[in-house]
Order: structure tokens, then C-alpha cells, then sequence
């Protein structure tokens, strides 16, 4: 395993051990991740309340539990505050755009297994079919088009999508760091994609438990019903599947494998591929 700060860049490190005094004024309280992003969009929306007891938790979590450095502070607010915009974003699309709700959604393919298991492999063999309609990191990262409009010409998302994961690589990985990151799992904003987004625009994936010690969120998760995080999912997939039908959607995230009875309370007719 490659030493963390052989992975880290020499800026980060930097700012890691000169700013560690200023970790604790970078709140990750779930009121005060809210007002950012009311205050970034102007909306005030964000849909079912029942996101605010995960969003909660898993807050609590990062804050007591992760021992996160300034740097990580910084990337779980923005993180976090992120999935809040989205879901003010969501629902303010849903309100321009109430035809969506009526949209239909074809019984997926859900690929699925344990990590390292081939499952990248298989959905990109899937998406090289075009009458397969996968989900790219772009919209996934952001999945409501600029204007709420179903239809926008030369959408800007693509483009801001890749320079944020360009400049994101540069500022925080070491070259070493860029090169492991890119043998263990090369993605680019324009690659099919793993689906957990749509369930952390809920905070309810196991996600967060790879990026951080995260340990009470993950305990607490494993007893849940995500069912409801699923219902939240399918409605994204409308939203993405509006401009774009899809005669045959092909979903991917190993971690489906341990919520398939949830799934199945969503999408009953699902296929699912176990590798």
C-alpha cells in the first residue's frame, strides 16, 4: 500500500500542517450545511424531510469520527453541501417540469457484486451498445440541467465536469498519486458510472464508509430500510431519463448487493447481473 503522503500533493501537505489550526472553523453541522447551500441557489425545497436524519448522522460522523485533516474538512463540507444543492436543484426541476414525475422508467439491468469483481468491465461493454442508456459521471455529479430545461443545447456539464476533475487531481494527488488513483479505477466525466450518487443525494449509501471512518453512520445504515432512498433514486432516473429515454437502462454499484430487497421494492422487474 503507497504511503499517504507519497499519494498526497506537496500543496496539500502544506496546508494540511499550516492550517490545522483553522480545521475546527469548517462546520460540518447539517443546519449550517443547509443554509450554504440555500444561500448558493436561492431555493429553499430540498423535498422529503426524511434525508435530514441521515444527513445528520453521517454528519456527526465526519466530524466526531473521521479525525479529518483541514483538506478533508474542506472536501466533506463541500461534499456534503453538494448533495444538499442537488437536492434543491431536483426538486426545483420537478416544480418547472411536473410532466417528469409522469416519466417512465424501463425495468434496469443492475449490475452488481463485490469490488474488483469485474463489474466496471461489464457496464462499459454495456454502454458500448448505444441502445443502452447508462449513467455518465457528469450527470450524476450534477443532474439537473443548467436552466431546468429537459432539452439545453451544447450543455456546459460535460466540459465543467471534466476541468473539475482535472483540477481537483492536480491540487490534491502527487504524481504518484494521479498514476495509483488512475491503474486502480480510471474514470473520466464522460464514462458510464456507478448509480451511488443517487442514493448520496439521500445520504443513505455505504459510500462515505470507503472515503473516511465514518464507523456509527456505517452501523447505523446496515440496520436501515433503504427503500425510501431507492424511491429517491427512481425519481433522479426520471429527471435523467426525461431529455434521454432509455429503451434498456443498465444501472452499476457493487453495493446494491447488500439492499437488492430494497431495490426490488423500486424497480420489481429489475434484472440483476451478481458477478
Amino acid at each position: 500500500m503507497m504511503d499517504t503522503h507519497a499519494v498526497q500533493s506537496r500543496l496539500t501537505r502544506i496546508v494540511n500542517r499550516v492550517g490545522a489550526p483553522l480545521g475546527p472553523n469548517i462546520r460540518l453541522d447539517p443546519q449550517y450545511l443547509m443554509d450554504l447551500a440555500r444561500r448558493a441557489t436561492g431555493l429553499e425545497d430540498f423535498g422529503d424531510p426524511g434525508f435530514e436524519t441521515p444527513l445528520g448522522i453521517l454528519a456527526n460522523s465526519w466530524d466526531k469520527e473521521a479525525r479529518l485533516h483541514l483538506v478533508g474538512r474542506v472536501i466533506v463540507q463541500r461534499g456534503l453541501r453538494h448533495n444538499l444543492i442537488n437536492r434543491l436543484n431536483i426538486e426545483e426541476y420537478f416544480r418547472r417540469n411536473p410532466q417528469t414525475a409522469l416519466v417512465p422508467v424501463p425495468d434496469p439491468v443492475v449490475i452488481t457484486g463485490a469490488p474488483r469483481s469485474g463489474t466496471t468491465l461489464l457496464q462499459r461493454l454495456f454502454a458500448a451498445d448505444p441502445s443502452n442508456r447508462t449513467l455518465r459521471h457528469w450527470e450524476l455529479a450534477d443532474p439537473v440541467p443548467k436552466g431546468f430545461a429537459p432539452l439545453v443545447e451544447n450543455d456546459p456539464r460535460p466540459a465543467a465536469a471534466a476541468r473539475h476533475r482535472a483540477l481537483r487531481r492536480r491540487i490534491l494527488l502527487s504524481a504518484a498519486g494521479r498514476k495509483a488513483a488512475s491503474d486502480t479505477h480510471r474514470a473520466e466525466a464522460s464514462d458510464a458510472a456507478e448509480c451511488w450518487p443517487l442514493l448520496q443525494n439521500a445520504f443513505m449509501s455505504e459510500i462515505s464508509g470507503s472515503h473516511g471512518r465514518v464507523n456509527s453512520y456505517i452501523e447505523w445504515l446496515w440496520k436501515q430500510d433503504l427503500t425510501p432512498a431507492y424511491r429517491y433514486h427512481r425519481r433522479q432516473i426520471q429527471l435523467l431519463t426525461a431529455a434521454r429515454p432509455a429503451n434498456r437502462l443498465v444501472l452499476k454499484h457493487p453495493g446494491h448487493l447488500g439492499y437488492i430487497d430494497n431495490l426490488l421494492q423500486v424497480y420489481p422487474d429489475a434484472r440483476i447481473i451478481w458477478l
